[in-house]
């Protein structure tokens, strides 16, 4: 909200954007309910601040919408001329190399961190096919059951709190039980290699 409390400054998706991931800067006058579409990139904007003084506003534009990682320029736009400007920021680069910060940034995904899931199922697995033979399919089961759990978490999250969470979370349920698919298929082929 504006310093005077006269304008409200917001991101939504615009009715001509393709995307549901598409925002644009809207400005609206809280004397008239009048809103004004301020940008058209066709892109995501957010972190809207209004200038202390003046009729600015800054905002980030994401340059690179939807790739990752994310990209940012910093935009101010006059709400009166509805001028654009970007702003360069210099920031002095670091003297120590950070390449093994980016090596581990680049490798701790979702696909490691299944890859991990997937590795413990199937060495609980192992352990319980060599000295509980009965139990060979326990890990996987209970990695089942976990995701069972989980998905009707997200029913209850999304009925109940927000949608959005409820789906992030059903996502995670849908990861869970893939992986336990993956490890019951590699511990049946297990078993009859090993016998």
């Amino acid at each position: 909200m504006s310093l005077e409390e006269k304008h409200l400054a917001f991101t939504d998706v615009s009715q001509e954007s393709q995307s549901f991931f598409e925002y644009e800067l809207y400005i609206l006058d809280l004397a008239s309910n009048k809103i004004e579409k301020l940008t058209n990139f066709r892109k995501a904007v957010t972190s809207i601040e209004f200038f202390h003084k003046g009729k600015k506003v800054a905002f980030l534009e994401s340059t690179n919408w939807p790739k990752e990682p994310d990209k940012f320029t910093l935009k101010t736009i006059d709400l009166v001329t509805q001028k654009l400007e970007t702003i360069q920021l210099d920031a002095p680069k670091t003297a120590h190399s950070i390449r093994l910060i980016h090596l581990i940034d680049q490798t701790i995904n979702g696909f490691t961190i299944a890859c991990l899931y997937i590795l413990l199922v199937i060495l609980l697995s192992i352990f319980f096919q060599h000295y509980h033979t009965s139990k060979v399919y326990l890990p996987s089961i209970i990695s089942f059951s976990i995701a069972v759990i989980i998905f009707m978490s997200s029913i209850a999250v999304a009925v109940t709190i927000n949608p959005w969470y409820g789906i992030g979370i059903g996502i995670l349920a849908g990861a869970i039980f893939g992986c336990s698919i993956v490890a019951i298929i590699f511990i049946f082929i297990y078993k009859r290699i090993v016998k």
